[in-house]
């Protein structure tokens, strides 16, 4: 009894420094990789199509936390698998066999022993684990389900992977940004001044084209171009600041297109209608200021921007010569910007207006 308990712990000894340990049985786990497949597809979509840097660093910390679980999953059902199950029964089996073959033999000696443990023991192992491996295969093959097991090897790979396309997609975010940036501080900026007779010229031109499906006017056509050449300046004892076309900002080195005529005074601010005609519409600007736009004719039409007080209402009558309104001033001058309409195309003041 004494010598079996030797040839237990000796057994034991050789199991544990081989890895294997007795109490556990194998199991047949396995991962889908399906499923892993379209995580990680999922992933690469993502990724090649975001600009937002936080959206990708979420779901690269998303599938890495993924893949580490199915890797911590794999090492214990490939551990399990690999595991040789041994019931206290079969271990006693093996411990009475060994000890009947001794005892035959007369091998007393303890290195004999030894020796010879180890080689059964080696024996054993390798028929024991070629059974085990011929009847999972046989169960795998037999199975109704294709379940593809797949190795740590394989996660790494595709641990690599997703990390390059992470890589790869921040460059091209940053990247990206780094253009808009640079385009944005290089591009010149427009001084506020243009913004502003930009956004007005587009006002006008709505106005204009809202006024001439309107049937209201005063006069024909041709009575409006008989007075081509001889039309009083809005703005008396006045100067030309801007011309019609393209000017250069006072001040600034940059140019804007005028679709009119500023005028400009420092001792008058009384803005006058040069013909007879309906006014159509009134403009509020940003700055306070009012836009007085009058039909007088089916295709002509004139606007007076830069009021800052009006004298009129949609729908009155004005005659030619008429106080429509006060302009606004800056740095001590009056203004007021000038324009006549033929249709929806702007025509160039200085042609209609009499020489000074």
């Amino acid at each position: 009894m004494k010598f079996r308990v030797t040839i237990h712990a000796f057994l034991s000894l050789v199991f544990l420094s081989l890895g294997f340990s007795p109490v556990l049985k194998a199991q047949n786990d396995s991962i889908d990789n399906m499923g892993l497949d379209k995580t990680i597809q999922g992933f690469v979509d993502l990724a090649t199509a975001t600009s937002d840097t936080q959206d990708l660093s979420k779901a690269y910390t998303s599938i890495n936390e993924t893949l580490d679980a199915h890797l911590v999953t794999l090492a214990k059902a490939q551990a399990q698998n690999d595991t040789l199950s041994i019931e206290s029964a079969e271990m006693d089996a093996i411990l009475m066999a060994l000890k009947m073959e001794i005892d035959t033999t007369k091998r007393k000696e303890v290195n004999s022993i030894a020796e010879y443990n180890n080689a059964a023991y080696e024996k054993y192992i390798n028929s024991k684990l070629s059974r085990y491996i011929e009847s999972r295969a046989a169960a795998q093959k037999d199975s109704s389900e294709s379940v593809t097991t797949q190795d740590s090897s394989w996660i790494a790979s595709q641990l690599q992977m997703i990390s390059k396309v992470y890589e790869e997609n921040l460059n091209r975010i940053n990247a990206k940004k780094e253009q808009t940036t640079t385009a944005s501080s290089d591009a010149p900026r427009i001084p506020p001044f243009i913004q502003q007779r930009n956004r007005l010229n587009s006002e006008l031109s709505s106005a204009v084209n809202s006024a001439l499906k309107q049937s209201d006017s005063v006069l024909t056509d041709e009575e409006f171009e008989n007075k081509q050449g001889f039309i009083k300046w809005p703005l008396a004892n006045s100067t030309i600041k801007y011309q019609y076309g393209e000017n250069e900002h006072k001040g600034r080195s940059s140019t804007f297109i005028n679709q009119g005529i500023d005028f400009a005074s420092s001792d008058n601010n009384l803005i006058t209608c040069v013909h007879g005609g309906i006014v159509t519409k009134l403009i509020d600007a940003n700055d306070g200021t009012q836009s007085i736009v009058v039909k007088h004719s089916p295709s002509y039409i004139s606007t007076y921007s830069n009021v800052k007080i009006g004298n009129v209402q949609r729908g009155d009558s004005v005659k030619a010569g008429q106080v429509i309104g006060i302009c606004a001033s800056t740095d001590g001058v009056f203004q007021v910007y000038f324009q006549i309409w033929k249709g929806s195309k702007s025509q160039n003041p200085r042609h209609w207006l009499k020489n000074k």
